[in-house]
């Protein structure tokens, strides 16, 4: 009992501490869902309560656009794997287009403030950004 429950403690401590985020984790994009981006600028637009592409990879260094407006207010899915999101808000929901420049790798969410909400539900998308060259 003593060893199965300290075991018990170890894993879960490993779990909860070295959770890092996948592709198949953000925005309910798959590895094989994400569509390969430009090396230059992208542009992620709206079609209904959709963004097209929904799932986007991209290099280190590219520049993504995510268009948004009054409709369709864009934010960021908070931080996975502890590599801060830059398309979070910290005014709140952009109603205007919203474009960065990614210079670190990392999954990166997104969501319509009026569509879906920070799990990545429903009108939501994920940049996956690597070095791809």
């Amino acid at each position: 009992m003593k060893f199965t429950l300290s075991f018990a403690v170890l894993v879960g401590l490993c779990f909860s501490s070295s959770y890092r985020a996948s592709a198949e984790e953000v925005a309910r994009c798959k590895a094989a869902d994400y569509v390969l981006g430009s090396a230059d600028h992208n542009y992620i637009k709206i079609s209904g309560h959709k963004y097209v592409p929904k799932c986007l990879r991209i290099p280190v260094g590219a520049t993504v656009t995510i268009d948004a407006g009054m409709v369709h207010p864009v934010q960021g899915i908070l931080e996975r794997g502890g590599v801060p999101n830059p398309l979070v808000l910290k005014q709140g929901p952009s109603k205007k287009p919203v474009t960065e420049r990614f210079t670190e790798g990392g999954i990166f969410g997104y969501y319509c403030d009026r569509h879906s909400d920070d799990t990545g539900n429903k009108m939501a998308g994920a940049i996956w950004v690597d070095g791809l060259n």
